[in-house]
């Protein structure tokens, strides 16, 4: 497991990406944690596999409570909103994503494309509290890793679905988008 984390964390930090494929759990998925999941794959390749869920949120926080439990400092004039935290997956929940639409330019992206990008820096976190944050934009809390070889594997068993170079509006991302990917495919 702990070289799946060094893989998945190289990637993250020293890999663009431009990520348009998913992957959609099919309605016989055995592992309870991914029922019903929508996965944007963040790479699939020899080294194993990486990706965000992004149809799963978990609660809602307050921004001040966000910066505290992040123990970053709260920034002067902040606006007070809450914000969903999405379930990205099983590994290091700790770390927090934003995906974020591209007409925002964040620091250090992991991903870019034409609709969305990516990124773990916490300036757009401030951004966010100064109205200064992208025009839309979801939070997700952890990640899901396949070793070499897993991903291929549980697709052979039917467990997932893959849809690449579909349009997915990820900012949608309320729990229906599971029935309507599957619906569609006619899985």
């Amino acid at each position: 497991m702990k070289y799946l984390l060094v893989i998945a964390l190289l990637f993250f930090y020293n890999y663009k990406a431009f990520a348009e494929n998913f992957l959609i759990a099919n309605p016989q998925m055995q592992d309870s944690r991914f029922k019903e999941s929508v996965i944007l794959l963040l790479y699939h390749n020899e080294f194993g596999a990486s990706g965000l869920v992004i149809n799963k949120p978990e609660k809602t926080m307050n921004i001040l409570e966000l910066f505290s439990a992040a123990n970053m400092p709260i920034p002067d004039n902040i606006i007070n909103k809450d914000l969903r935290i999405f379930w990205g997956g099983p590994i290091n929940n700790h770390h927090l994503f934003f995906i974020h639409s591209s007409e925002y330019k964040s620091k250090n992206p992991i991903i870019i494309n034409n609709r969305f990008s990516i990124t773990r820096s916490s300036d757009i976190l401030y951004d966010i509290a100064n109205d200064k944050g992208p025009d839309k934009f979801i939070i997700v809390k952890g990640f899901s890793v396949w070793s070499p070889g897993q991903l291929n594997e549980e697709l052979n068993r039917n467990s997932w679905e893959e849809m690449k170079d579909i349009y997915l509006n990820i900012f949608d991302n309320n729990k229906n988008i599971w029935q309507i990917l599957i619906n569609s495919q006619g899985v």
